[in-house]
């Protein structure tokens, strides 16, 4: 069900505010697929937008903050994501599912390069990606979902100093094997000694 509804009747061009709490039952459910899922560390996350009325169509700005929770890159563990970004899209009445399919592709990719860009900068309209919606509601949830997963590093680390899974003492070679630094392999001692013997 969705969550985070803008009933457009109530817009003009003046336009509204909203709050809405991002639960941690949402989070869990909406991405889980992304292998990600709420932070017990913090408690529900926040969106806050206005929408407005805008020449036929509907321009909706704001924030979301939330921390959410994935595998680190390296041992697996948990590696803790805050997410801290904007929101800028224009909805479009459209004809019908059908239509709105056409541009969903062109339209994520658009999120995805622009979304980097700082809350200060200011973008024409024009630039803004757009989304399209029937009925009398606007409904934000999967744009709120592809901006948490947009905000999630490449290879995601619990910490910069992460040195990976570690190996069990019964699975590690002996130390010969691999030897330190400074130490000289055995295969290699009689090129040592020849060496040596140089004049």
């Amino acid at each position: 069900m969705a969550e985070f509804v803008l009933h457009v009747p109530d817009l003009d061009e003046a336009g509204k505010d909203y709050a809405f709490e991002l639960s941690h039952a949402w989070l869990d459910s909406h991405l889980g697929d992304a292998t990600l899922r709420h932070d017990p560390a913090f408690g529900p996350g926040n969106l806050q937008v206005h929408a407005q009325e805008n020449g036929g169509e509907y321009l909706v700005t704001g924030t979301l903050k939330v921390h959410v929770l994935t595998e680190c890159g390296r041992c697996l563990g948990d590696a803790k994501i805050a997410v801290d970004t904007v929101i800028g899209t224009l909805f479009a009445r459209g004809a019908g599912k059908g239509a709105g399919a056409a541009h969903a592709g062109h339209d994520r990719h658009v999120r995805a390069e622009r979304y980097e860009r700082h809350a200060d900068q200011d973008e024409d309209d024009e630039d803004l990606p757009r989304e399209e919606f029937s009925g009398n509601d606007i409904v934000l949830d999967d744009l709120v979902r592809e901006h948490i997963v947009l905000e999630v590093p490449m290879q995601p680390l619990c910490s910069e100093a992460c040195a990976g899974i570690a190996i069990p003492a019964h699975l590690q070679a002996p130390a010969d094997v691999f030897p330190g630094s400074g130490a000289v392999d055995p295969r290699l001692a009689p090129l040592q000694r020849l060496r040596d013997n140089v004049p």
